[in-house]
C-alpha cells in the first residue's frame, strides 16, 4: 500500500520546506509504520503561513510515476518535494552515470540505485518516505523519490533560502550530501554537480531516455571557498613510477596495495574497470584503511582528470590474481550505461594506456588490455558490454605510434538526441600523440559541455597553462581582471572558486573578469582543455579581494610601438588617493622619467618605454590611500591601434523627427573605445553607439533621451566634430545628461555618441528635434 502513495502525501512539501513540514513528516512515516499503511490523508500543501493545510490537487500515484521518461519523472518529483529537477538530474549524473547501480561492486564508497545512496542514506529516505529499501535500490522512481525528499530535509537545515530554482544557495546541500569522509572530497563532488549545471548535459539514461540540462550562470558560487586536497609532494616522491600526465597523486591507504612479487618488470597487463559510482567516491574509498581495495588511476568523465593512487611499481589490489602482473585503471561510470564513455574519458584513457605501454613493452591486444570481468574467477561485469574495444585499442595504439588527431571526435558523430551513445574520444594533460589518418574519428559523444565549439585542433605539443594577471597574493578590487596564455591545448576556462565564468576561450591569450560579493582570500583557476574538451593543465592562483568603492578609469596611449602613457582617473573613487601603480602582464611598470612605480596626483600618469610591442598585453591600474589600502581599480587591453585613435562604433544617421531605439549592451555592435573626452572628467567606461547627425538646414538641433531612466541607466549624450571622417575622443563638442541643444556651424559634420557612464549599459530611445 505505501508504493500507492503520493510523494506529495509522503513529506508534504510543495515549493518552501519548513521545520513544521518535517514535524508533518515524521507524523505520517510514523503512521504508516504503526499499521495504517492503507490510510490515505488528503493532499497537504503550505499556506502563506507556512502551515500544512489540505490542497486542491489530486496526488500523483507512484504507479503514475512508473511511466514518466526521466526527465519528466524528475520534474514531478522535484516539483512535489520543492527540489530543482535539474539539480535532481546532475546529481544523478555525477552520483550513478544515471545507472542503476549496486552497492556490493567494490571500487567505490558504497552506493546504491539511481541517485547512488549510501546505506546511511537509504535508512533516511526509508524513514523520510515509507518507501522499502528494495523500492529505493532498484527503481527509478523509488530512488527519485528517497533522494528528493533527502534533499528537502537537509534544505531545512543548511538551505532554509533555497528555492525550487537552481542557483548557489543549493551548494552546502549537495556538498553534505555524499560524506566521503574528507571534506574536499565532499567539494569536489558538490562542484562536479555543480559543473554539470554550469557546463550543460545532453546525454542518455541507462534505458536509454534522453536527459538534456541547459547551461546556466550561477555567480554566487564564486565566493565559495574551497579547499585543496592534500599535500601530494611527498606522495609524487613515493610514485617513483607513473604516468607524467596525471593531474595529480592522491595517495590511497598504505592498508590497500602491496609490494609486487616480480617487482616492475613483470607488468604486461592492463585492466579497464568502471568505479560504478563517482569518481571522488572511487578516491575516498581507495583512501579508506578497510576497504582493502584500490587502483593505479581513476579517471573522471567530464572532463578526462586522471588521479594516481598508487604507483606502478607496487602491487594495487583491483583485480585478484591479475594484480601481480597489471595495472588497474577505474573509469567513473557504470558499466549499464552507453554514455558512460564521454570523448573526454575514452581519449584521456587511451592516452594513459599508450604511454603504459610504450613504458612496460605491453603489446595493445585483448590478451593485454582486458576487462575486469575477465580476470579469472571475476565476478564483476565491467566495463560491459558498451565499452568500445576496437575503437580504444586503435586509439592508444595511435597515441603510442604518433600522429595528431588520435582523439579527435569526428564531424558525423551521432547526436545523442537520436541514438543513444557509446562511445567518443578525450586526452590526458600534458601529453601528445600523433596522427592515425582518422582511423580513431567517429566515436560518438556521450555527453559534456555544448558550448565548447570544437573549430580547434591546436592542442598538441606540451600542454600548460599560467596565469599572467592577477598573480599569486595580489590585492585586487572588483571587477577582478584575469589573463592566462596557454601553449598547446585548444581553450581555457577560468573559474572563480566554484563559478564557471562565462564560456572557454579560445584566443591566446585569453580574457576573463569576475565580480565577487564578499571580501577576503579567494581561489582563481584557469583550465587548460584539448580540443576534445579533455583537461590538459590548469593554474591557480589566490588573491585578496578587498572592498572598493566608486570607480576609476585607465586610459593607455601609445605614442610608439614602445613608448606608451598611462593615466588615471580617480575623480570617482571614494576616499583620498594618494597613488597610482600600473603593471601589464602581472609585472609593475616604473615610470620611465622618475623610476617610480608609485605615480602621485593630480594626473596620475606614467611613461613607460617597453623592451618589445606591449600590443594586446593587459594593463591594470591600482589606486591606493595613504594607508596602503585599495581604493579602486580597472584594466584594459593595449591595443596601438585603439588608444591613438580612439573611436566609436556608428551604427546609423539620425535625421529631424526621428524617434530612434538603441541598445549599449549589444556587440558587436555597440564598441567601448571611448573612455575619456577633453575637458569632461568622469569615467565614461561604458560601451558607446555613434549617429552620424542629418540636420538639413536647421539652425537649432534638440537630442533628447526620450526614457532616460536616469537611475537604471546612466547614459551620457556626446557630441563629436566628425569633420576628419571618423569619430575621435578627441573631437569632442558638447555634452548633456538627459538633453543636449546646439546651433550647427556652417558646414561642420557632426557625430552624436550615446556613451555609457562607469560601466552601464542597456536601452534607450532617442529623438531629434530641428527648429
Amino acid at each position: 500500500h505505501i508504493t500507492a502513495l503520493s510523494p506529495q502525501i509522503i513529506l508534504g512539501i510543495r515549493g518552501v520546506v519548513t521545520n513544521q513540514t518535517l514535524a508533518r513528516t515524521a507524523f505520517l512515516s510514523t503512521m504508516l509504520f504503526v499499521g495504517v499503511s492503507c490510510f490515505s490523508p488528503p493532499q497537504l500543501e503550505p499556506n502563506s503561513a507556512g502551515v500544512l493545510v489540505p490542497g486542491a490537487d489530486a496526488p500523483v500515484s507512484y504507479a503514475d510515476l512508473q511511466g514518466l521518461p526521466i526527465q519528466e519523472l524528475a520534474a514531478q518529483v522535484g516539483f512535489d518535494y520543492g527540489v530543482p529537477a535539474d539539480l535532481l538530474l546532475a546529481l544523478s549524473w555525477v552520483s550513478s552515470s544515471l545507472s542503476p547501480i549496486h552497492g556490493g561492486h567494490g571500487e567505490c564508497s558504497p552506493a546504491s540505485g539511481w541517485m547512488g545512496l549510501s546505506p546511511a542514506q537509504m535508512d533516511w529516505a526509508s524513514s523520510l518516505t515509507g518507501l522499502e529499501h528494495e523500492l529505493i535500490e532498484e527503481e527509478l522512481p523509488g530512488s527519485f523519490i528517497a533522494a528528493a525528499a533527502l534533499l528537502a530535509s537537509n534544505r531545512v537545515q543548511l538551505a532554509p533560502d533555497a528555492s525550487v530554482e537552481v542557483d548557489a544557495r543549493w551548494w552546502p546541500v549537495i556538498e553534505h550530501w555524499p560524506g566521503l569522509g574528507e571534506r574536499w572530497l565532499d567539494q569536489e563532488f558538490a562542484l562536479a554537480v555543480f559543473e554539470v549545471l554550469q557546463r550543460g548535459l545532453v546525454t542518455r539514461a541507462a534505458n536509454g531516455d534522453l536527459v538534456e540540462l541547459s547551461a546556466r550562470d550561477l555567480p554566487g558560487l564564486a565566493d565559495i571557498e574551497l579547499l585543496s586536497p592534500p599535500s601530494d609532494s611527498a606522495g609524487r616522491e613515493f610514485a617513483t613510477h607513473g604516468y607524467g600526465g596525471v593531474n595529480r597523486f592522491v595517495p590511497a591507504s598504505s592498508s590497500n596495495y602491496s609490494s609486487r612479487p616480480a617487482g616492475i618488470s613483470s607488468i604486461d597487463q592492463v585492466v579497464i574497470h568502471t568505479t560504478e559510482g563517482s569518481y571522488d567516491g572511487a578516491i575516498s574509498w581507495f583512501r579508506n584503511g578497510f576497504s582493502d581495495v584500490s587502483a593505479h588511476y581513476v579517471i573522471r568523465k567530464s572532463d578526462g582528470e586522471v588521479t594516481q593512487m598508487v604507483s606502478d611499481h607496487l602491487r594495487a589490489w583491483h583485480a585478484g590474481p591479475a594484480n601481480d602482473r597489471s595495472i588497474g585503471i577505474e573509469h567513473e561510470g557504470a558499466a549499464t550505461n552507453a554514455s558512460t564513455w564521454t570523448p573526454q574519458l575514452l581519449e584521456s584513457s587511451a592516452r594513459l594506456s599508450a604511454w603504459l605501454s610504450e613504458t612496460y613493452d605491453i603489446p595493445i591486444d585483448r590478451t593485454h588490455f582486458i576487462a575486469h570481468s575477465e580476470v579469472s574467477g571475476s565476478s564483476r561485469s565491467d566495463p560491459g558490454p558498451h565499452f568500445p574495444w576496437s575503437e580504444y585499442l586503435e586509439m592508444v595504439s595511435c597515441f603510442r605510434y604518433g600522429g595528431a588527431s588520435c582523439g579527435e571526435v569526428g564531424a558525423s558523430e551521432p547526436d545523442p538526441a537520436e541514438e543513444p551513445p557509446s562511445s567518443g574520444s578525450g586526452s590526458g594533460p600534458g601529453w601528445s600523440g600523433g596522427s592515425c589518418g582518422g582511423s580513431c574519428d567517429g566515436a560518438p559523444t556521450g555527453g559534456g559541455d555544448s558550448s565548447v565549439d570544437d573549430d580547434d585542433s591546436s592542442d598538441m605539443g606540451p600542454a600548460s597553462v599560467r596565469f599572467i594577471e592577477p598573480r599569486a597574493g595580489d590585492e585586487v578590487g572588483n571587477p577582478v581582471a584575469m589573463r592566462a596564455e596557454r601553449t598547446g591545448g585548444s581553450k581555457i576556462e577560468f573559474w572563480a572558486g566554484a563559478f564557471r565564468i562565462g564560456a572557454p576561450v579560445s584566443e591566446d591569450p585569453a580574457h576573463a573578469s569576475v565580480d565577487f560579493f564578499l571580501t577576503g582570500d579567494r581561489i582563481l583557476t584557469a583550465r587548460l582543455y584539448s580540443h576534445s574538451g579533455v583537461l590538459l593543465d590548469s593554474d591557480t592562483v589566490a588573491v585578496t579581494v578587498r572592498r572598493t568603492r566608486g570607480e576609476m578609469a585607465v586610459w593607455p596611449s601609445a605614442a610608439s610601438d614602445l613608448d606608451w602613457l598611462f593615466e588615471a582617473d580617480v575623480l570617482d573613487v571614494e576616499g583620498e588617493v594618494d597613488y597610482v601603480t600600473f603593471s601589464v602582464n602581472g609585472e609593475k611598470l616604473e615610470d620611465e622619467d622618475t623610476g617610480a612605480e608609485r605615480v602621485g596626483g593630480p594626473e596620475f600618469r606614467l611613461r613607460h618605454r617597453f623592451a618589445s610591442d606591449p600590443d594586446g598585453s593587459i594593463v591594470v591600474a591600482r589606486a591606493f590611500d595613504s594607508s596602503d589600502q585599495l581604493l579602486g581599480n580597472d584594466s584594459a587591453i593595449l591595443d596601438a591601434d585603439a588608444s591613438s585613435t580612439p573611436h566609436c562604433a556608428v551604427v546609423g544617421s539620425l535625421r529631424c523627427g526621428d524617434v530612434i531605439s538603441g541598445d549599449t549592451d549589444l556587440a558587436p555592435e555597440a564598441a567601448n573605445h571611448l573612455d575619456a573626452y577633453p575637458e569632461i572628467p568622469g569615467n565614461f567606461s561604458g560601451p558607446e553607439l555613434g549617429y552620424h547627425l542629418d540636420f538639413g538646414a536647421a539652425s537649432r538641433v534638440e537630442l533628447t533621451l526620450v526614457d532616460a531612466r536616469p537611475f537604471e541607466i546612466n547614459h551620457d549624450l556626446i557630441l563629436l566634430d566628425a569633420g576628419s571622417g571618423f569619430c575621435f575622443a578627441d573631437a569632442f563638442v558638447d555634452r548633456g545628461f538627459n538633453g543636449l541643444e546646439f546651433e550647427p556651424e556652417g558646414s561642420r559634420r557632426y557625430i552624436l555618441v550615446v556613451d555609457g557612464y562607469a560601466g552601464d549599459a542597456g536601452a534607450f530611445e532617442l529623438e531629434m528635434a530641428c527648429h
